[in-house]
Parts: C-alpha cells; sequence; structure tokens
C-alpha cells in the first residue's frame, strides 16, 4: 500500500465511508410485574419497531430468542425476547427516534426498560443483486 492510500486511510471521509453502525432494540415479552404479555401485544410492538427501523435504516431483521436476568427480589427470570436489529452508517440524525421509539415500546409493553445498543463497527454494506446471465 503506498503513503498515498495510507494518508486517505486516515482520513474523516475514509472512516465516515468505512463505518457501520448496528442498532439492536431487545425487549422481554414479560411486563414489569413479571406477567407473560399475550401475543398480540407483542407482535404489534415487534410490527411497530419493525417500521420505524425500516423507514429509518431502509431495512431491519427481527429474531425470536430467549433471555433470563434478575428481577430486584434476586429472582431469576428466563423468557422470550425479541430483537430489532438494523444497520446504517449513519446514526446522528436518527438515533433520537430510535431513544423515542424504545421509550413508547417500554410504556406499551409495561417494562421498565428495554435494551438498546448501537455498536459501530469497521466496515462497509453492500447489496448485492444476481447477475443477468446466471449461467455465467
Amino acid at each position: 500500500m503506498t503513503s498515498t492510500n495510507n494518508h486517505y486511510r486516515n482520513t474523516k471521509e475514509w472512516r465516515k465511508r468505512h463505518t457501520l453502525y448496528y442498532i439492536e432494540m431487545a425487549f422481554g415479552h414479560r411486563c414489569s410485574r413479571g406477567e407473560l404479555l399475550p401475543l398480540d401485544r407483542i407482535q404489534a410492538v415487534e410490527e411497530l419497531s419493525l417500521s420505524a427501523f425500516r423507514e429509518l435504516f431502509s431495512g431491519a431483521q427481527l429474531y425470536h430468542c430467549g433471555g433470563t436476568y434478575e428481577m430486584a427480589s434476586e429472582q431469576p427470570v428466563i423468557e422470550p425476547y425479541s430483537v430489532i436489529v438494523g444497520y446504517t452508517q449513519r446514526t446522528d440524525r436518527y438515533w433520537k427516534y430510535v431513544v423515542v421509539l424504545s421509550r413508547k415500546v417500554a410504556a406499551a409493553l409495561d417494562q421498565k426498560s428495554v435494551l438498546l445498543i448501537r455498536t459501530r463497527h469497521h466496515g462497509t454494506m453492500h447489496f448485492v443483486t444476481p447477475p443477468q446471465n446466471p449461467f455465467l
């Protein structure tokens, strides 16, 4: 790599083009009292979140998984979780909307909080299309 390329790699422009943010919002399927929430309520919040992430980040992914935490009474709780994930190269203009959405989700599900993660990675995003001639 030449010194010109090394210099470019250290510029603000290069870092901006090669920075990828991973945005994750996760919420459990129990309310703050520990009761399982109705499935239709969970699905409504998932749809709202997916729609918002789609508008903000041009797409999103939904994962269903399980998780655990300890209640204030030190009782362990194991519950299903929903995780909404989006990818973007810019978060500065969208972050406040994601925070507002997270607060709405917490209120709609009667939870003390939801988990919101913003992780910065070195990388780029590519949308790969199929070849025009699939036999090549």
